[in-house]
């Protein structure tokens, strides 16, 4: 892999890492070296309960990036793929896409639903606190 590719995946990253801090306050790109041949597939530190694989390309293969969160997800924790399509002349790109397992989007369905039902307003605050309102 090419010191470009390296870049743009660091890159992309550290941007899916800004993204979920709302969420997750410690969530971090994985240190340099720290890509042992046990946590490959888990691009991002501090997301417990997920194991987060990052992609950034002109064409992203969302079952691939999901198939390597997957294999490095430990029992318990739910694995996502995090995609973002960019393309040569446009850095902003398109808005990132999260790829996941149905039963995993399923049960997180479920989770949200009953909570939305048992106390709306506080679904709603936590909703306005993620979206930085």
């Amino acid at each position: 892999m090419g010191r470009s590719q390296r870049r743009k995946g660091a890159v992309g990253e550290r941007a899916a890492a800004e993204f979920y801090r709302p969420i997750w306050p410690d969530c971090s790109r994985r240190p340099c070296g720290g890509e042992s041949q046990r946590d490959q597939g888990r691009d991002l530190d501090a997301t417990p309960g997920f194991c987060v694989q990052c992609k950034t390309a002109a064409r992203p293969n969302p079952l691939a990036a999901l198939a390597e969160a997957i294999s490095a997800a430990h029992d318990g924790e739910i694995p996502i793929a995090h995609l973002r399509r960019v393309q040569r002349g446009h850095p902003a790109g398109e808005p990132p896409v999260v790829c996941m397992r149905a039963t995993d989007a399923r049960w997180l369905i479920h989770v949200f639903c009953k909570l939305r039902n048992v106390m709306p307003a506080r679904v709603e605050e936590l909703r306005r606190e993620c979206e930085g309102e």
